[in-house]
């Protein structure tokens, strides 16, 4: 799974400015693709005020450029982090990142 990653994923990192309107995200450099495998977390659906759905997945990478506010594409879908991108580093062989992504916007 680390020495043979099945995806890719396109990390765009983001920086909160702001403006006159409020604080939003400006691209922050070029778009970096990341070898990594990818799971599915979950998936879940509520009827409030329309039908919304939410889909986790976890991303397994050896090196991660991002941060909380870096803005992930998958297959064509959109996904934020959730929480802070997280590093085990318990020896060099087994060194990677995990990050748990949420879709934002669906193809």
């Amino acid at each position: 799974m680390l020495n043979r990653p099945r995806h890719v994923v396109t990390v765009q990192n983001r920086r909160l400015v702001r403006g006159a309107h409020g604080t939003e995200y400006r691209l922050d450099g070029d778009p970096v693709e990341v070898p990594c495998t990818v799971r599915s977390s979950s998936a879940t659906e509520t009827n409030t005020d329309g039908l919304q759905v939410s889909t986790l997945k976890r991303v397994i990478a050896r090196t991660w450029p991002g941060d909380v506010h870096s803005l992930i594409t998958f297959r064509g879908d959109e996904y934020e982090p959730q929480g802070d991108p997280q590093e085990f580093d318990g020896s060099e062989r087994t060194t990677h990142w995990e990050i748990l992504i949420q879709r934002v916007k669906g193809a």
